[in-house]
């Protein structure tokens, strides 16, 4: 897949087919993650990943897409089968937002390339799951990335009556995008 390929079609992925990803995958996900930017390249961040057992532990303390309702959790045999979890170092970061975030970003796109999907999910047990993944002293979790190869179809395309997503009957999400002319202008034209 090209680079402007994988940036266009990468969507948040729900559901999940029960095939392990590789510990060396997981690996090269996270070795991705920690060469984004950092502000003051400080490098705050901790990735905890979870696979195996874990997992079924894991999974009743994450919440997922509320606008598709019961339809956008995974059910018995369609969830993740790796969680990779950001952590900040709560004394040493200065911009811990924007340090996950690119960080997640090029774990999802790199997933994605790989063929795994992904959806990051920010409605957790923060505390529960820190408990269980044994998170070190100092560190607070940022978000978790849901991981798993695809058993659901997740296409962007062009908004034509709002932006809301949406899952057909089929159970293909839909995400409708903004039009470019409508996001962007030239500022130094008049």
């Amino acid at each position: 897949m090209e680079l402007y390929e994988v940036l266009k079609t990468r969507r948040s992925i729900r559901k999940f087919t029960q095939e392990k990803i590789s510990d060396e995958l997981l690996a090269k996900l996270v070795d991705v993650a920690r060469y984004a930017p950092a502000a003051a390249n400080v490098q705050p961040l901790k990735y905890a990943v979870v696979r195996g057992e874990m997992t079924k532990d894991i999974f009743p303390l994450t919440r997922w897409a509320k606008l598709l309702g019961e339809r956008g959790t995974p059910q018995p045999g369609e969830e993740p089968t790796a969680y990779i979890f950001v952590m900040t170092d709560t004394k040493n970061s200065y911009n811990k937002e924007a340090d996950a975030s690119l960080a997640i970003e090029n774990i999802v796109l790199a997933a994605w390339y790989e063929g795994i999907g992904s959806c990051i999910l920010g409605s957790i047990d923060k505390p529960k799951i820190a408990r269980l993944i044994n998170m070190p002293q100092g560190y607070e979790i940022n978000y978790a990335i849901a991981l798993g190869y695809p058993a659901q179809e997740s296409l962007a395309e062009e908004e034509q009556n709002g932006v809301a997503y949406y899952m057909d009957d089929e159970g293909v999400v839909h995400v409708p995008k903004r039009k470019l002319c409508d996001v962007m202008y030239f500022a130094d034209e008049q």
